[in-house]
């Protein structure tokens, strides 16, 4: 069973003990996708980014590497009735009518199939896409809309030639030169739907820089005997900092370190929408995800601004480390507005 990922979600209405389980990435998972056009036009060729990390328990390899993970996307629905995206199964299966499981074990498009493999891809929006649509006199910014979905696999994707084609994704996961389907720690689908108007437009959210507690230099380094007091050298190959390790019996109890996306009011644009125009628009809904690799958080979600509270300074998540350290920690900071725009920013911190 793969876990289906609706990248527009809003998880700050769920519950919180919920959040921030959610938070800790503990299995393969899409913490995002990002366009360079949230809102698009017809023509447009929006370029998407993911992204990915994969936590599950089989994620490092015996030798320390991590494991393949397997990256396709998929287009071919266009205006589904009701712009309900699982109406858009039957198109999702003609796609794959024409692709072989030789092409998907070897990343090959063929000739005119709407799909792409890797964290990148460019997606195309119908010229026709907003003139396809049903007319709807209630409309202030006549609009279509274009789905992409994407699969995320650590093993072998394949066809499905038993999915139902109308309720069914057409893509499994197995493992490697096996008939074993894998299951939502290594599987997982998703959607990222595309807007199209004529004249309107969305900004991805601005931010400006980061406040993290303990602060690093980021000097670029070879061995941690090139950084400064208090830092070692990354993975990656830059300084980051040290923290001690979370020492007592409930994480709870364990000091918050402070991550905070510097997003400026001013930045924040009206939530002018297809049936909402620009002078009637309030400001944008904005607010923020926050994950890790280990460790917890004393809240995984917070409002940036919305209608009823205004803007709030007060967004910073608290990072608690993890009871084991001598390890390399990441988070992230996942900021999103309610009309598709998303921007990202990570972290590395070594807990002693």
């Amino acid at each position: 069973m793969a876990i289906l990922v609706p990248t527009l979600l809003v998880p700050v209405a769920c519950d919180e003990q919920d959040l921030d389980v959610f938070s800790e990435v503990r299995t393969l998972r899409v913490l995002g996708v990002r366009a360079d056009l949230p809102y698009a036009s017809p023509g447009d060729r929006p370029s998407l980014d993911m992204l990915l990390h994969d936590g599950a328990p089989g994620g490092l390899q015996p030798d320390g590497t991590a494991r393949e993970v397997r990256v396709v996307w998929l287009e071919g629905c266009v205006n589904p009735p009701g712009d309900m995206y699982y109406l858009c199964y039957p198109a999702l299966h003609a796609v794959m009518d024409r692709v072989s499981d030789e092409d998907l074990a070897f990343d090959r498009v063929p000739e005119g199939v709407p799909m792409g493999f890797g964290l990148n891809y460019r997606a195309t929006i119908p010229a026709d896409v907003i003139s396809s649509k049903p007319e709807d006199p209630e409309l202030v910014y006549p609009y279509g809309l274009s789905y992409v979905f994407f699969a995320a696999c650590a093993g072998d994707l394949r066809k499905l030639p038993e999915a139902d084609r109308a309720e069914d994704f057409p893509l499994g996961c197995f493992r490697t030169g096996s008939s074993e389907r894998l299951g939502d720690q290594d599987f997982l689908y998703g959607y990222f739907p595309i807007y199209a108007f004529e004249t309107l437009r969305n900004a991805n959210p601005e931010i400006a820089g980061v406040l993290f507690g303990p602060g690093a230099t980021g000097t670029p380094c070879t061995d941690s005997g090139s950084c400064a007091a208090g830092e070692v050298c990354s993975k990656a190959g830059y300084c980051i900092a040290t923290v001690p390790r979370c020492v007592q019996e409930d994480e709870e109890d364990c000091p918050g370190i402070q991550f905070k996306p510097l997003v400026e009011a001013s930045t924040l644009e009206r939530a002018t929408m297809a049936k909402v125009p620009e002078q009637d628009a309030p400001i944008e809904n904005t607010w923020v995800m926050y994950h890790s690799t280990a460790g917890s958080w004393k809240a995984g979600s917070r409002m940036i601004h919305d209608p009823d509270m205004g803007f709030q300074s007060d967004y910073e998540g608290y990072w608690r480390a993890p009871k084991t350290g001598d390890r390399e920690v990441r988070v992230w900071a996942v900021v999103r507005d309610n009309r598709g725009g998303v921007s990202w920013v990570h972290r590395d911190v070594w807990v002693e």
